[in-house]
Formats: structure tokens, C-alpha cells, sequence
């Protein structure tokens, strides 16, 4: 009897403890609000989600943020007698190429970047151009190495001199300052090191300048660096230089010769106000116009002050001292479009100003509107305009719309 009183007691048992979880399951069901439909509904969701992130992942898309902007612009030009739109223009590109017609502005650009797990990073910037090529700005890896403030850089780096950004979408202007345009390199291409800790961070590679390849009969390249510093979140410092050999344009087989490259700059943001600066010095053997050594020492500065949270004016004042035997500049010679060189023939080459007032209006987030007038100066008649007649100024009108994404 002790036996059939056990064998009705196990079925009974597994029959209440079916019930007790049942009930906490519809318990359970009923503190999240869902039936059982909803809940394997549920479940069903979760697992298309983690399915679809693992093709994410697998596909090469985790990490990777896509970004590019475009700025149409418009130009008038006093003393090259022309007006009208410039985009994805090129060096060579219609009319000499000067200050009022680089590839600084009048853009497209897309760029491509990419973190992995481990904290190596690529990047790819491209612009097209309308020579229906497509032009390699930046294409750079950064690893980490003992950690991720500590990394080796390589591949093509755009300069990183200055004060002034290259994007149009983080510059007040339209056009760049003289320092920016006739003082610094466009890129390296290499490989160096990038150290940053708190409120530091110093950059240095051997590479060429402004080429992909060192030419025949080159085995040295150049040493390029930067450090910066930025004590508060409102203002910050850095230097930046150059030392090795680069093209010398006024060779006619364009040999390299020694150059060394030196800046100090900073800037100051706080409330409406915002103000940046630059100081250059410059020196390239037989660069200048009368084949003697090239020398030269600038500076710049921009201030803005915002009218309106979306409405900006911005004042720009550029000097360049160029006088050395005839004048000369980084990648520059006598050169009447841009008012470099020696007008008298007496080896001594004109000082350059300039000076930029402007207006930065905020359509919306992505979206903004550019003004600005130029005035170019010289302190020799080394202007010449589309009647070929000498002057020592010229007037630039321009305006923008930068769109970005």
C-alpha cells in the first residue's frame, strides 16, 4: 500500500510543480503587459535584430561613419575681368591658377572612416574634380600601439600647419589667408607617430611633401611636425615645421633644395567672440626669383563675433614679408596672379597684404551662407590684370553655400 500511495503522490507532485511555473510564467507575462503571442513576438524581434548586427558587423560597417560636404561658390576677380560660379575646378584649370581659384573651395569631398575593435583607425577623403578624375586627398591608417594615445600613423596626411582649417565647413571665409595659400605644404606622405595624453598631443613623420613617390636620385625624406597644447577648452597653442627637401619651381628641372618651415599658432574661443592666428617663417635655397636663397616671415590673424546665434562676421588681415633677392615663396616664384615677385628688377621682391571682411550665415544645422570682399595688396606693381597692365592691388567679391552631411 505504501508503494500505490508513492506512485499516485509523483504524478500529483509533477502536476503542482507544472502548475507553480505556469504560474510565475503567466505571472511574469503579466508584469511585462504581454500575452504569449506578444512575447514570442518579442523574441522573434531579438533575434532578427542580433541577426541583422552580426551582417553589420560582418559586412564591414561596424566602426565606419561616412561624412563629405559641398560648397558652390561664386567669384568675381577685378583684375582677371571675371565673374561667374567655380566648382570642382583643378590647377590649370581656365585662367592662371591664384588665391581666387584653388581647391580649398568650390568642393566636393567624401570621406570614409573606420574604427576597428582594437582602435585602428583609416581614413579616406576623396574630391572629384572636373577633369572627371577623382583626386586622393588624405588616405591614412593610425595604430595603437602600447595604447591608444600612443600610435603610428601612415599614408598620405594632409598638412596639419596653421590656424586655419582646409574644409570650408569649419572656416569662417571663403578664401584662405596668405600664410595658408603661398607658406605651407598640401600633405605628406610617410609614416610617424601621433602621441597625445590630457591636454597635449605631438604629431612627426619622415615623408615626401606634396608627392606620392621621392623622385630619382632622392633618398632622404623630409621631417615634418606638430605639437599642440590646450589648457582650457577655450584656447589652445601649437607650432609646426618642416625640414628637408622640396621642390624648387624656379629650377628648370624642379630639383629639390633645402627648405626649412617654421609656424607658431593659436586661438581663442569664448562666448561670441572667437580669434586665431598664425606666425611664419620660411627658407628654400636658390627658390628665389633671382636664384639666390628664398626668405621670407609672415602673419596672420581672424576675428569673428557672432551677431546672432546663426549669423557670424568674420576680419581677416594677412602680411607677408617677401623682399629677399626678388621674392619667392613655398612653391611659388614671380608670379603676377598673386602678386609675388620683383617689379623693378632691383632683387627686391614685393611685400604682400591682404585683408578679407565677411559674413557666415547659419541656415540650418548642415547648411550655411557665405559673403566675402578681398582686398590684395602689394608694395610693387607685381598685380597684373587682363589688360596686362601692372598694378599693386586687386578686388575679390565671393559667395558660398556649404552644404554638408
Amino acid at each position: 500500500m505504501r508503494v500505490k500511495h508513492r506512485t499516485i503522490f509523483a504524478p500529483v507532485a509533477a502536476l503542482a510543480l507544472g502548475l507553480a511555473a505556469g504560474g510565475q510564467a503567466i505571472a511574469q507575462q503579466n508584469r511585462m503587459g504581454l500575452t504569449p503571442d506578444q512575447m514570442q513576438d518579442l523574441n522573434r524581434t531579438i533575434v532578427k535584430t542580433e541577426a541583422i548586427e552580426d551582417a553589420w558587423e560582418t559586412a564591414g560597417f561596424k566602426g565606419l561613419t561616412i561624412s563629405g560636404y559641398m560648397d558652390p561658390t561664386y567669384i568675381y576677380n577685378q583684375n582677371a575681368d571675371r565673374a561667374g560660379f567655380q566648382f570642382l575646378s583643378t590647377q590649370g584649370d581656365g585662367d592662371a591658377w591664384d588665391y581666387s581659384d584653388t581647391y580649398y573651395f568650390g568642393t566636393a569631398s567624401i570621406s570614409f572612416e573606420k574604427e576597428a575593435d582594437d582602435g585602428t583607425q583609416y581614413v579616406l577623403k576623396l574630391q572629384p574634380q572636373s577633369s572627371n578624375s577623382l583626386n586622393l586627398a588624405e588616405a591614412k591608417v593610425s595604430i595603437p600601439l602600447s595604447n591608444r594615445q600612443t600610435r603610428l600613423i601612415a599614408g598620405q596626411v594632409l598638412d596639419w600647419s596653421g590656424y586655419e582649417y582646409a574644409d570650408p565647413v569649419q572656416t569662417s571665409l571663403i578664401t584662405h589667408n596668405l600664410l595658408f595659400d603661398f607658406t605651407l605644404p598640401v600633405s605628406y606622405t610617410g609614416a610617424g607617430f601621433d602621441i597625445s595624453t590630457g591636454s597635449w598631443q605631438f604629431r612627426t613623420m619622415l615623408a615626401n611633401v606634396n608627392s606620392a613617390t621621392a623622385p630619382a636620385d632622392e633618398k632622404s625624406p623630409s621631417w615634418v611636425y606638430r605639437f599642440d597644447y590646450w589648457p582650457e577648452e577655450f584656447w589652445g597653442v601649437g607650432f609646426a615645421g618642416l625640414v628637408g627637401k622640396t621642390v624648387n619651381y624656379n629650377d628648370p628641372d624642379e630639383a629639390l633644395s633645402n627648405t626649412i618651415l617654421f609656424e607658431v599658432d593659436g586661438y581663442y574661443a569664448r562666448g561670441d567672440w572667437s580669434l586665431g592666428g598664425q606666425i611664419s617663417y620660411g627658407t628654400q635655397e636658390e627658390a628665389a626669383v633671382n636664384g639666390k636663397d628664398a626668405q621670407w616671415v609672415g602673419a596672420s590673424a581672424t576675428v569673428a563675433y557672432n551677431i546672432t546665434p546663426r549669423l557670424l562676421f568674420a576680419l581677416r588681415a594677412d602680411y607677408i614679408q617677401n623682399e629677399e633677392n626678388g621674392g619667392g615663396l613655398f612653391g611659388y616664384q614671380a608670379d603676377t596672379s598673386n602678386g609675388i615677385g620683383d617689379a623693378d628688377g632691383d632683387d627686391k621682391g614685393a611685400n604682400r597684404y591682404a585683408t578679407s571682411l565677411g559674413l557666415k550665415y547659419l541656415l540650418n544645422e548642415k547648411t550655411s551662407l557665405k559673403l566675402e570682399y578681398r582686398l590684395d595688396g602689394a608694395s610693387e606693381d607685381v598685380f597684373e590684370d587682363v589688360d596686362g597692365k601692372a598694378k599693386d592691388s586687386n578686388n575679390v567679391f565671393g559667395a558660398a553655400i556649404v552644404v554638408s552631411f
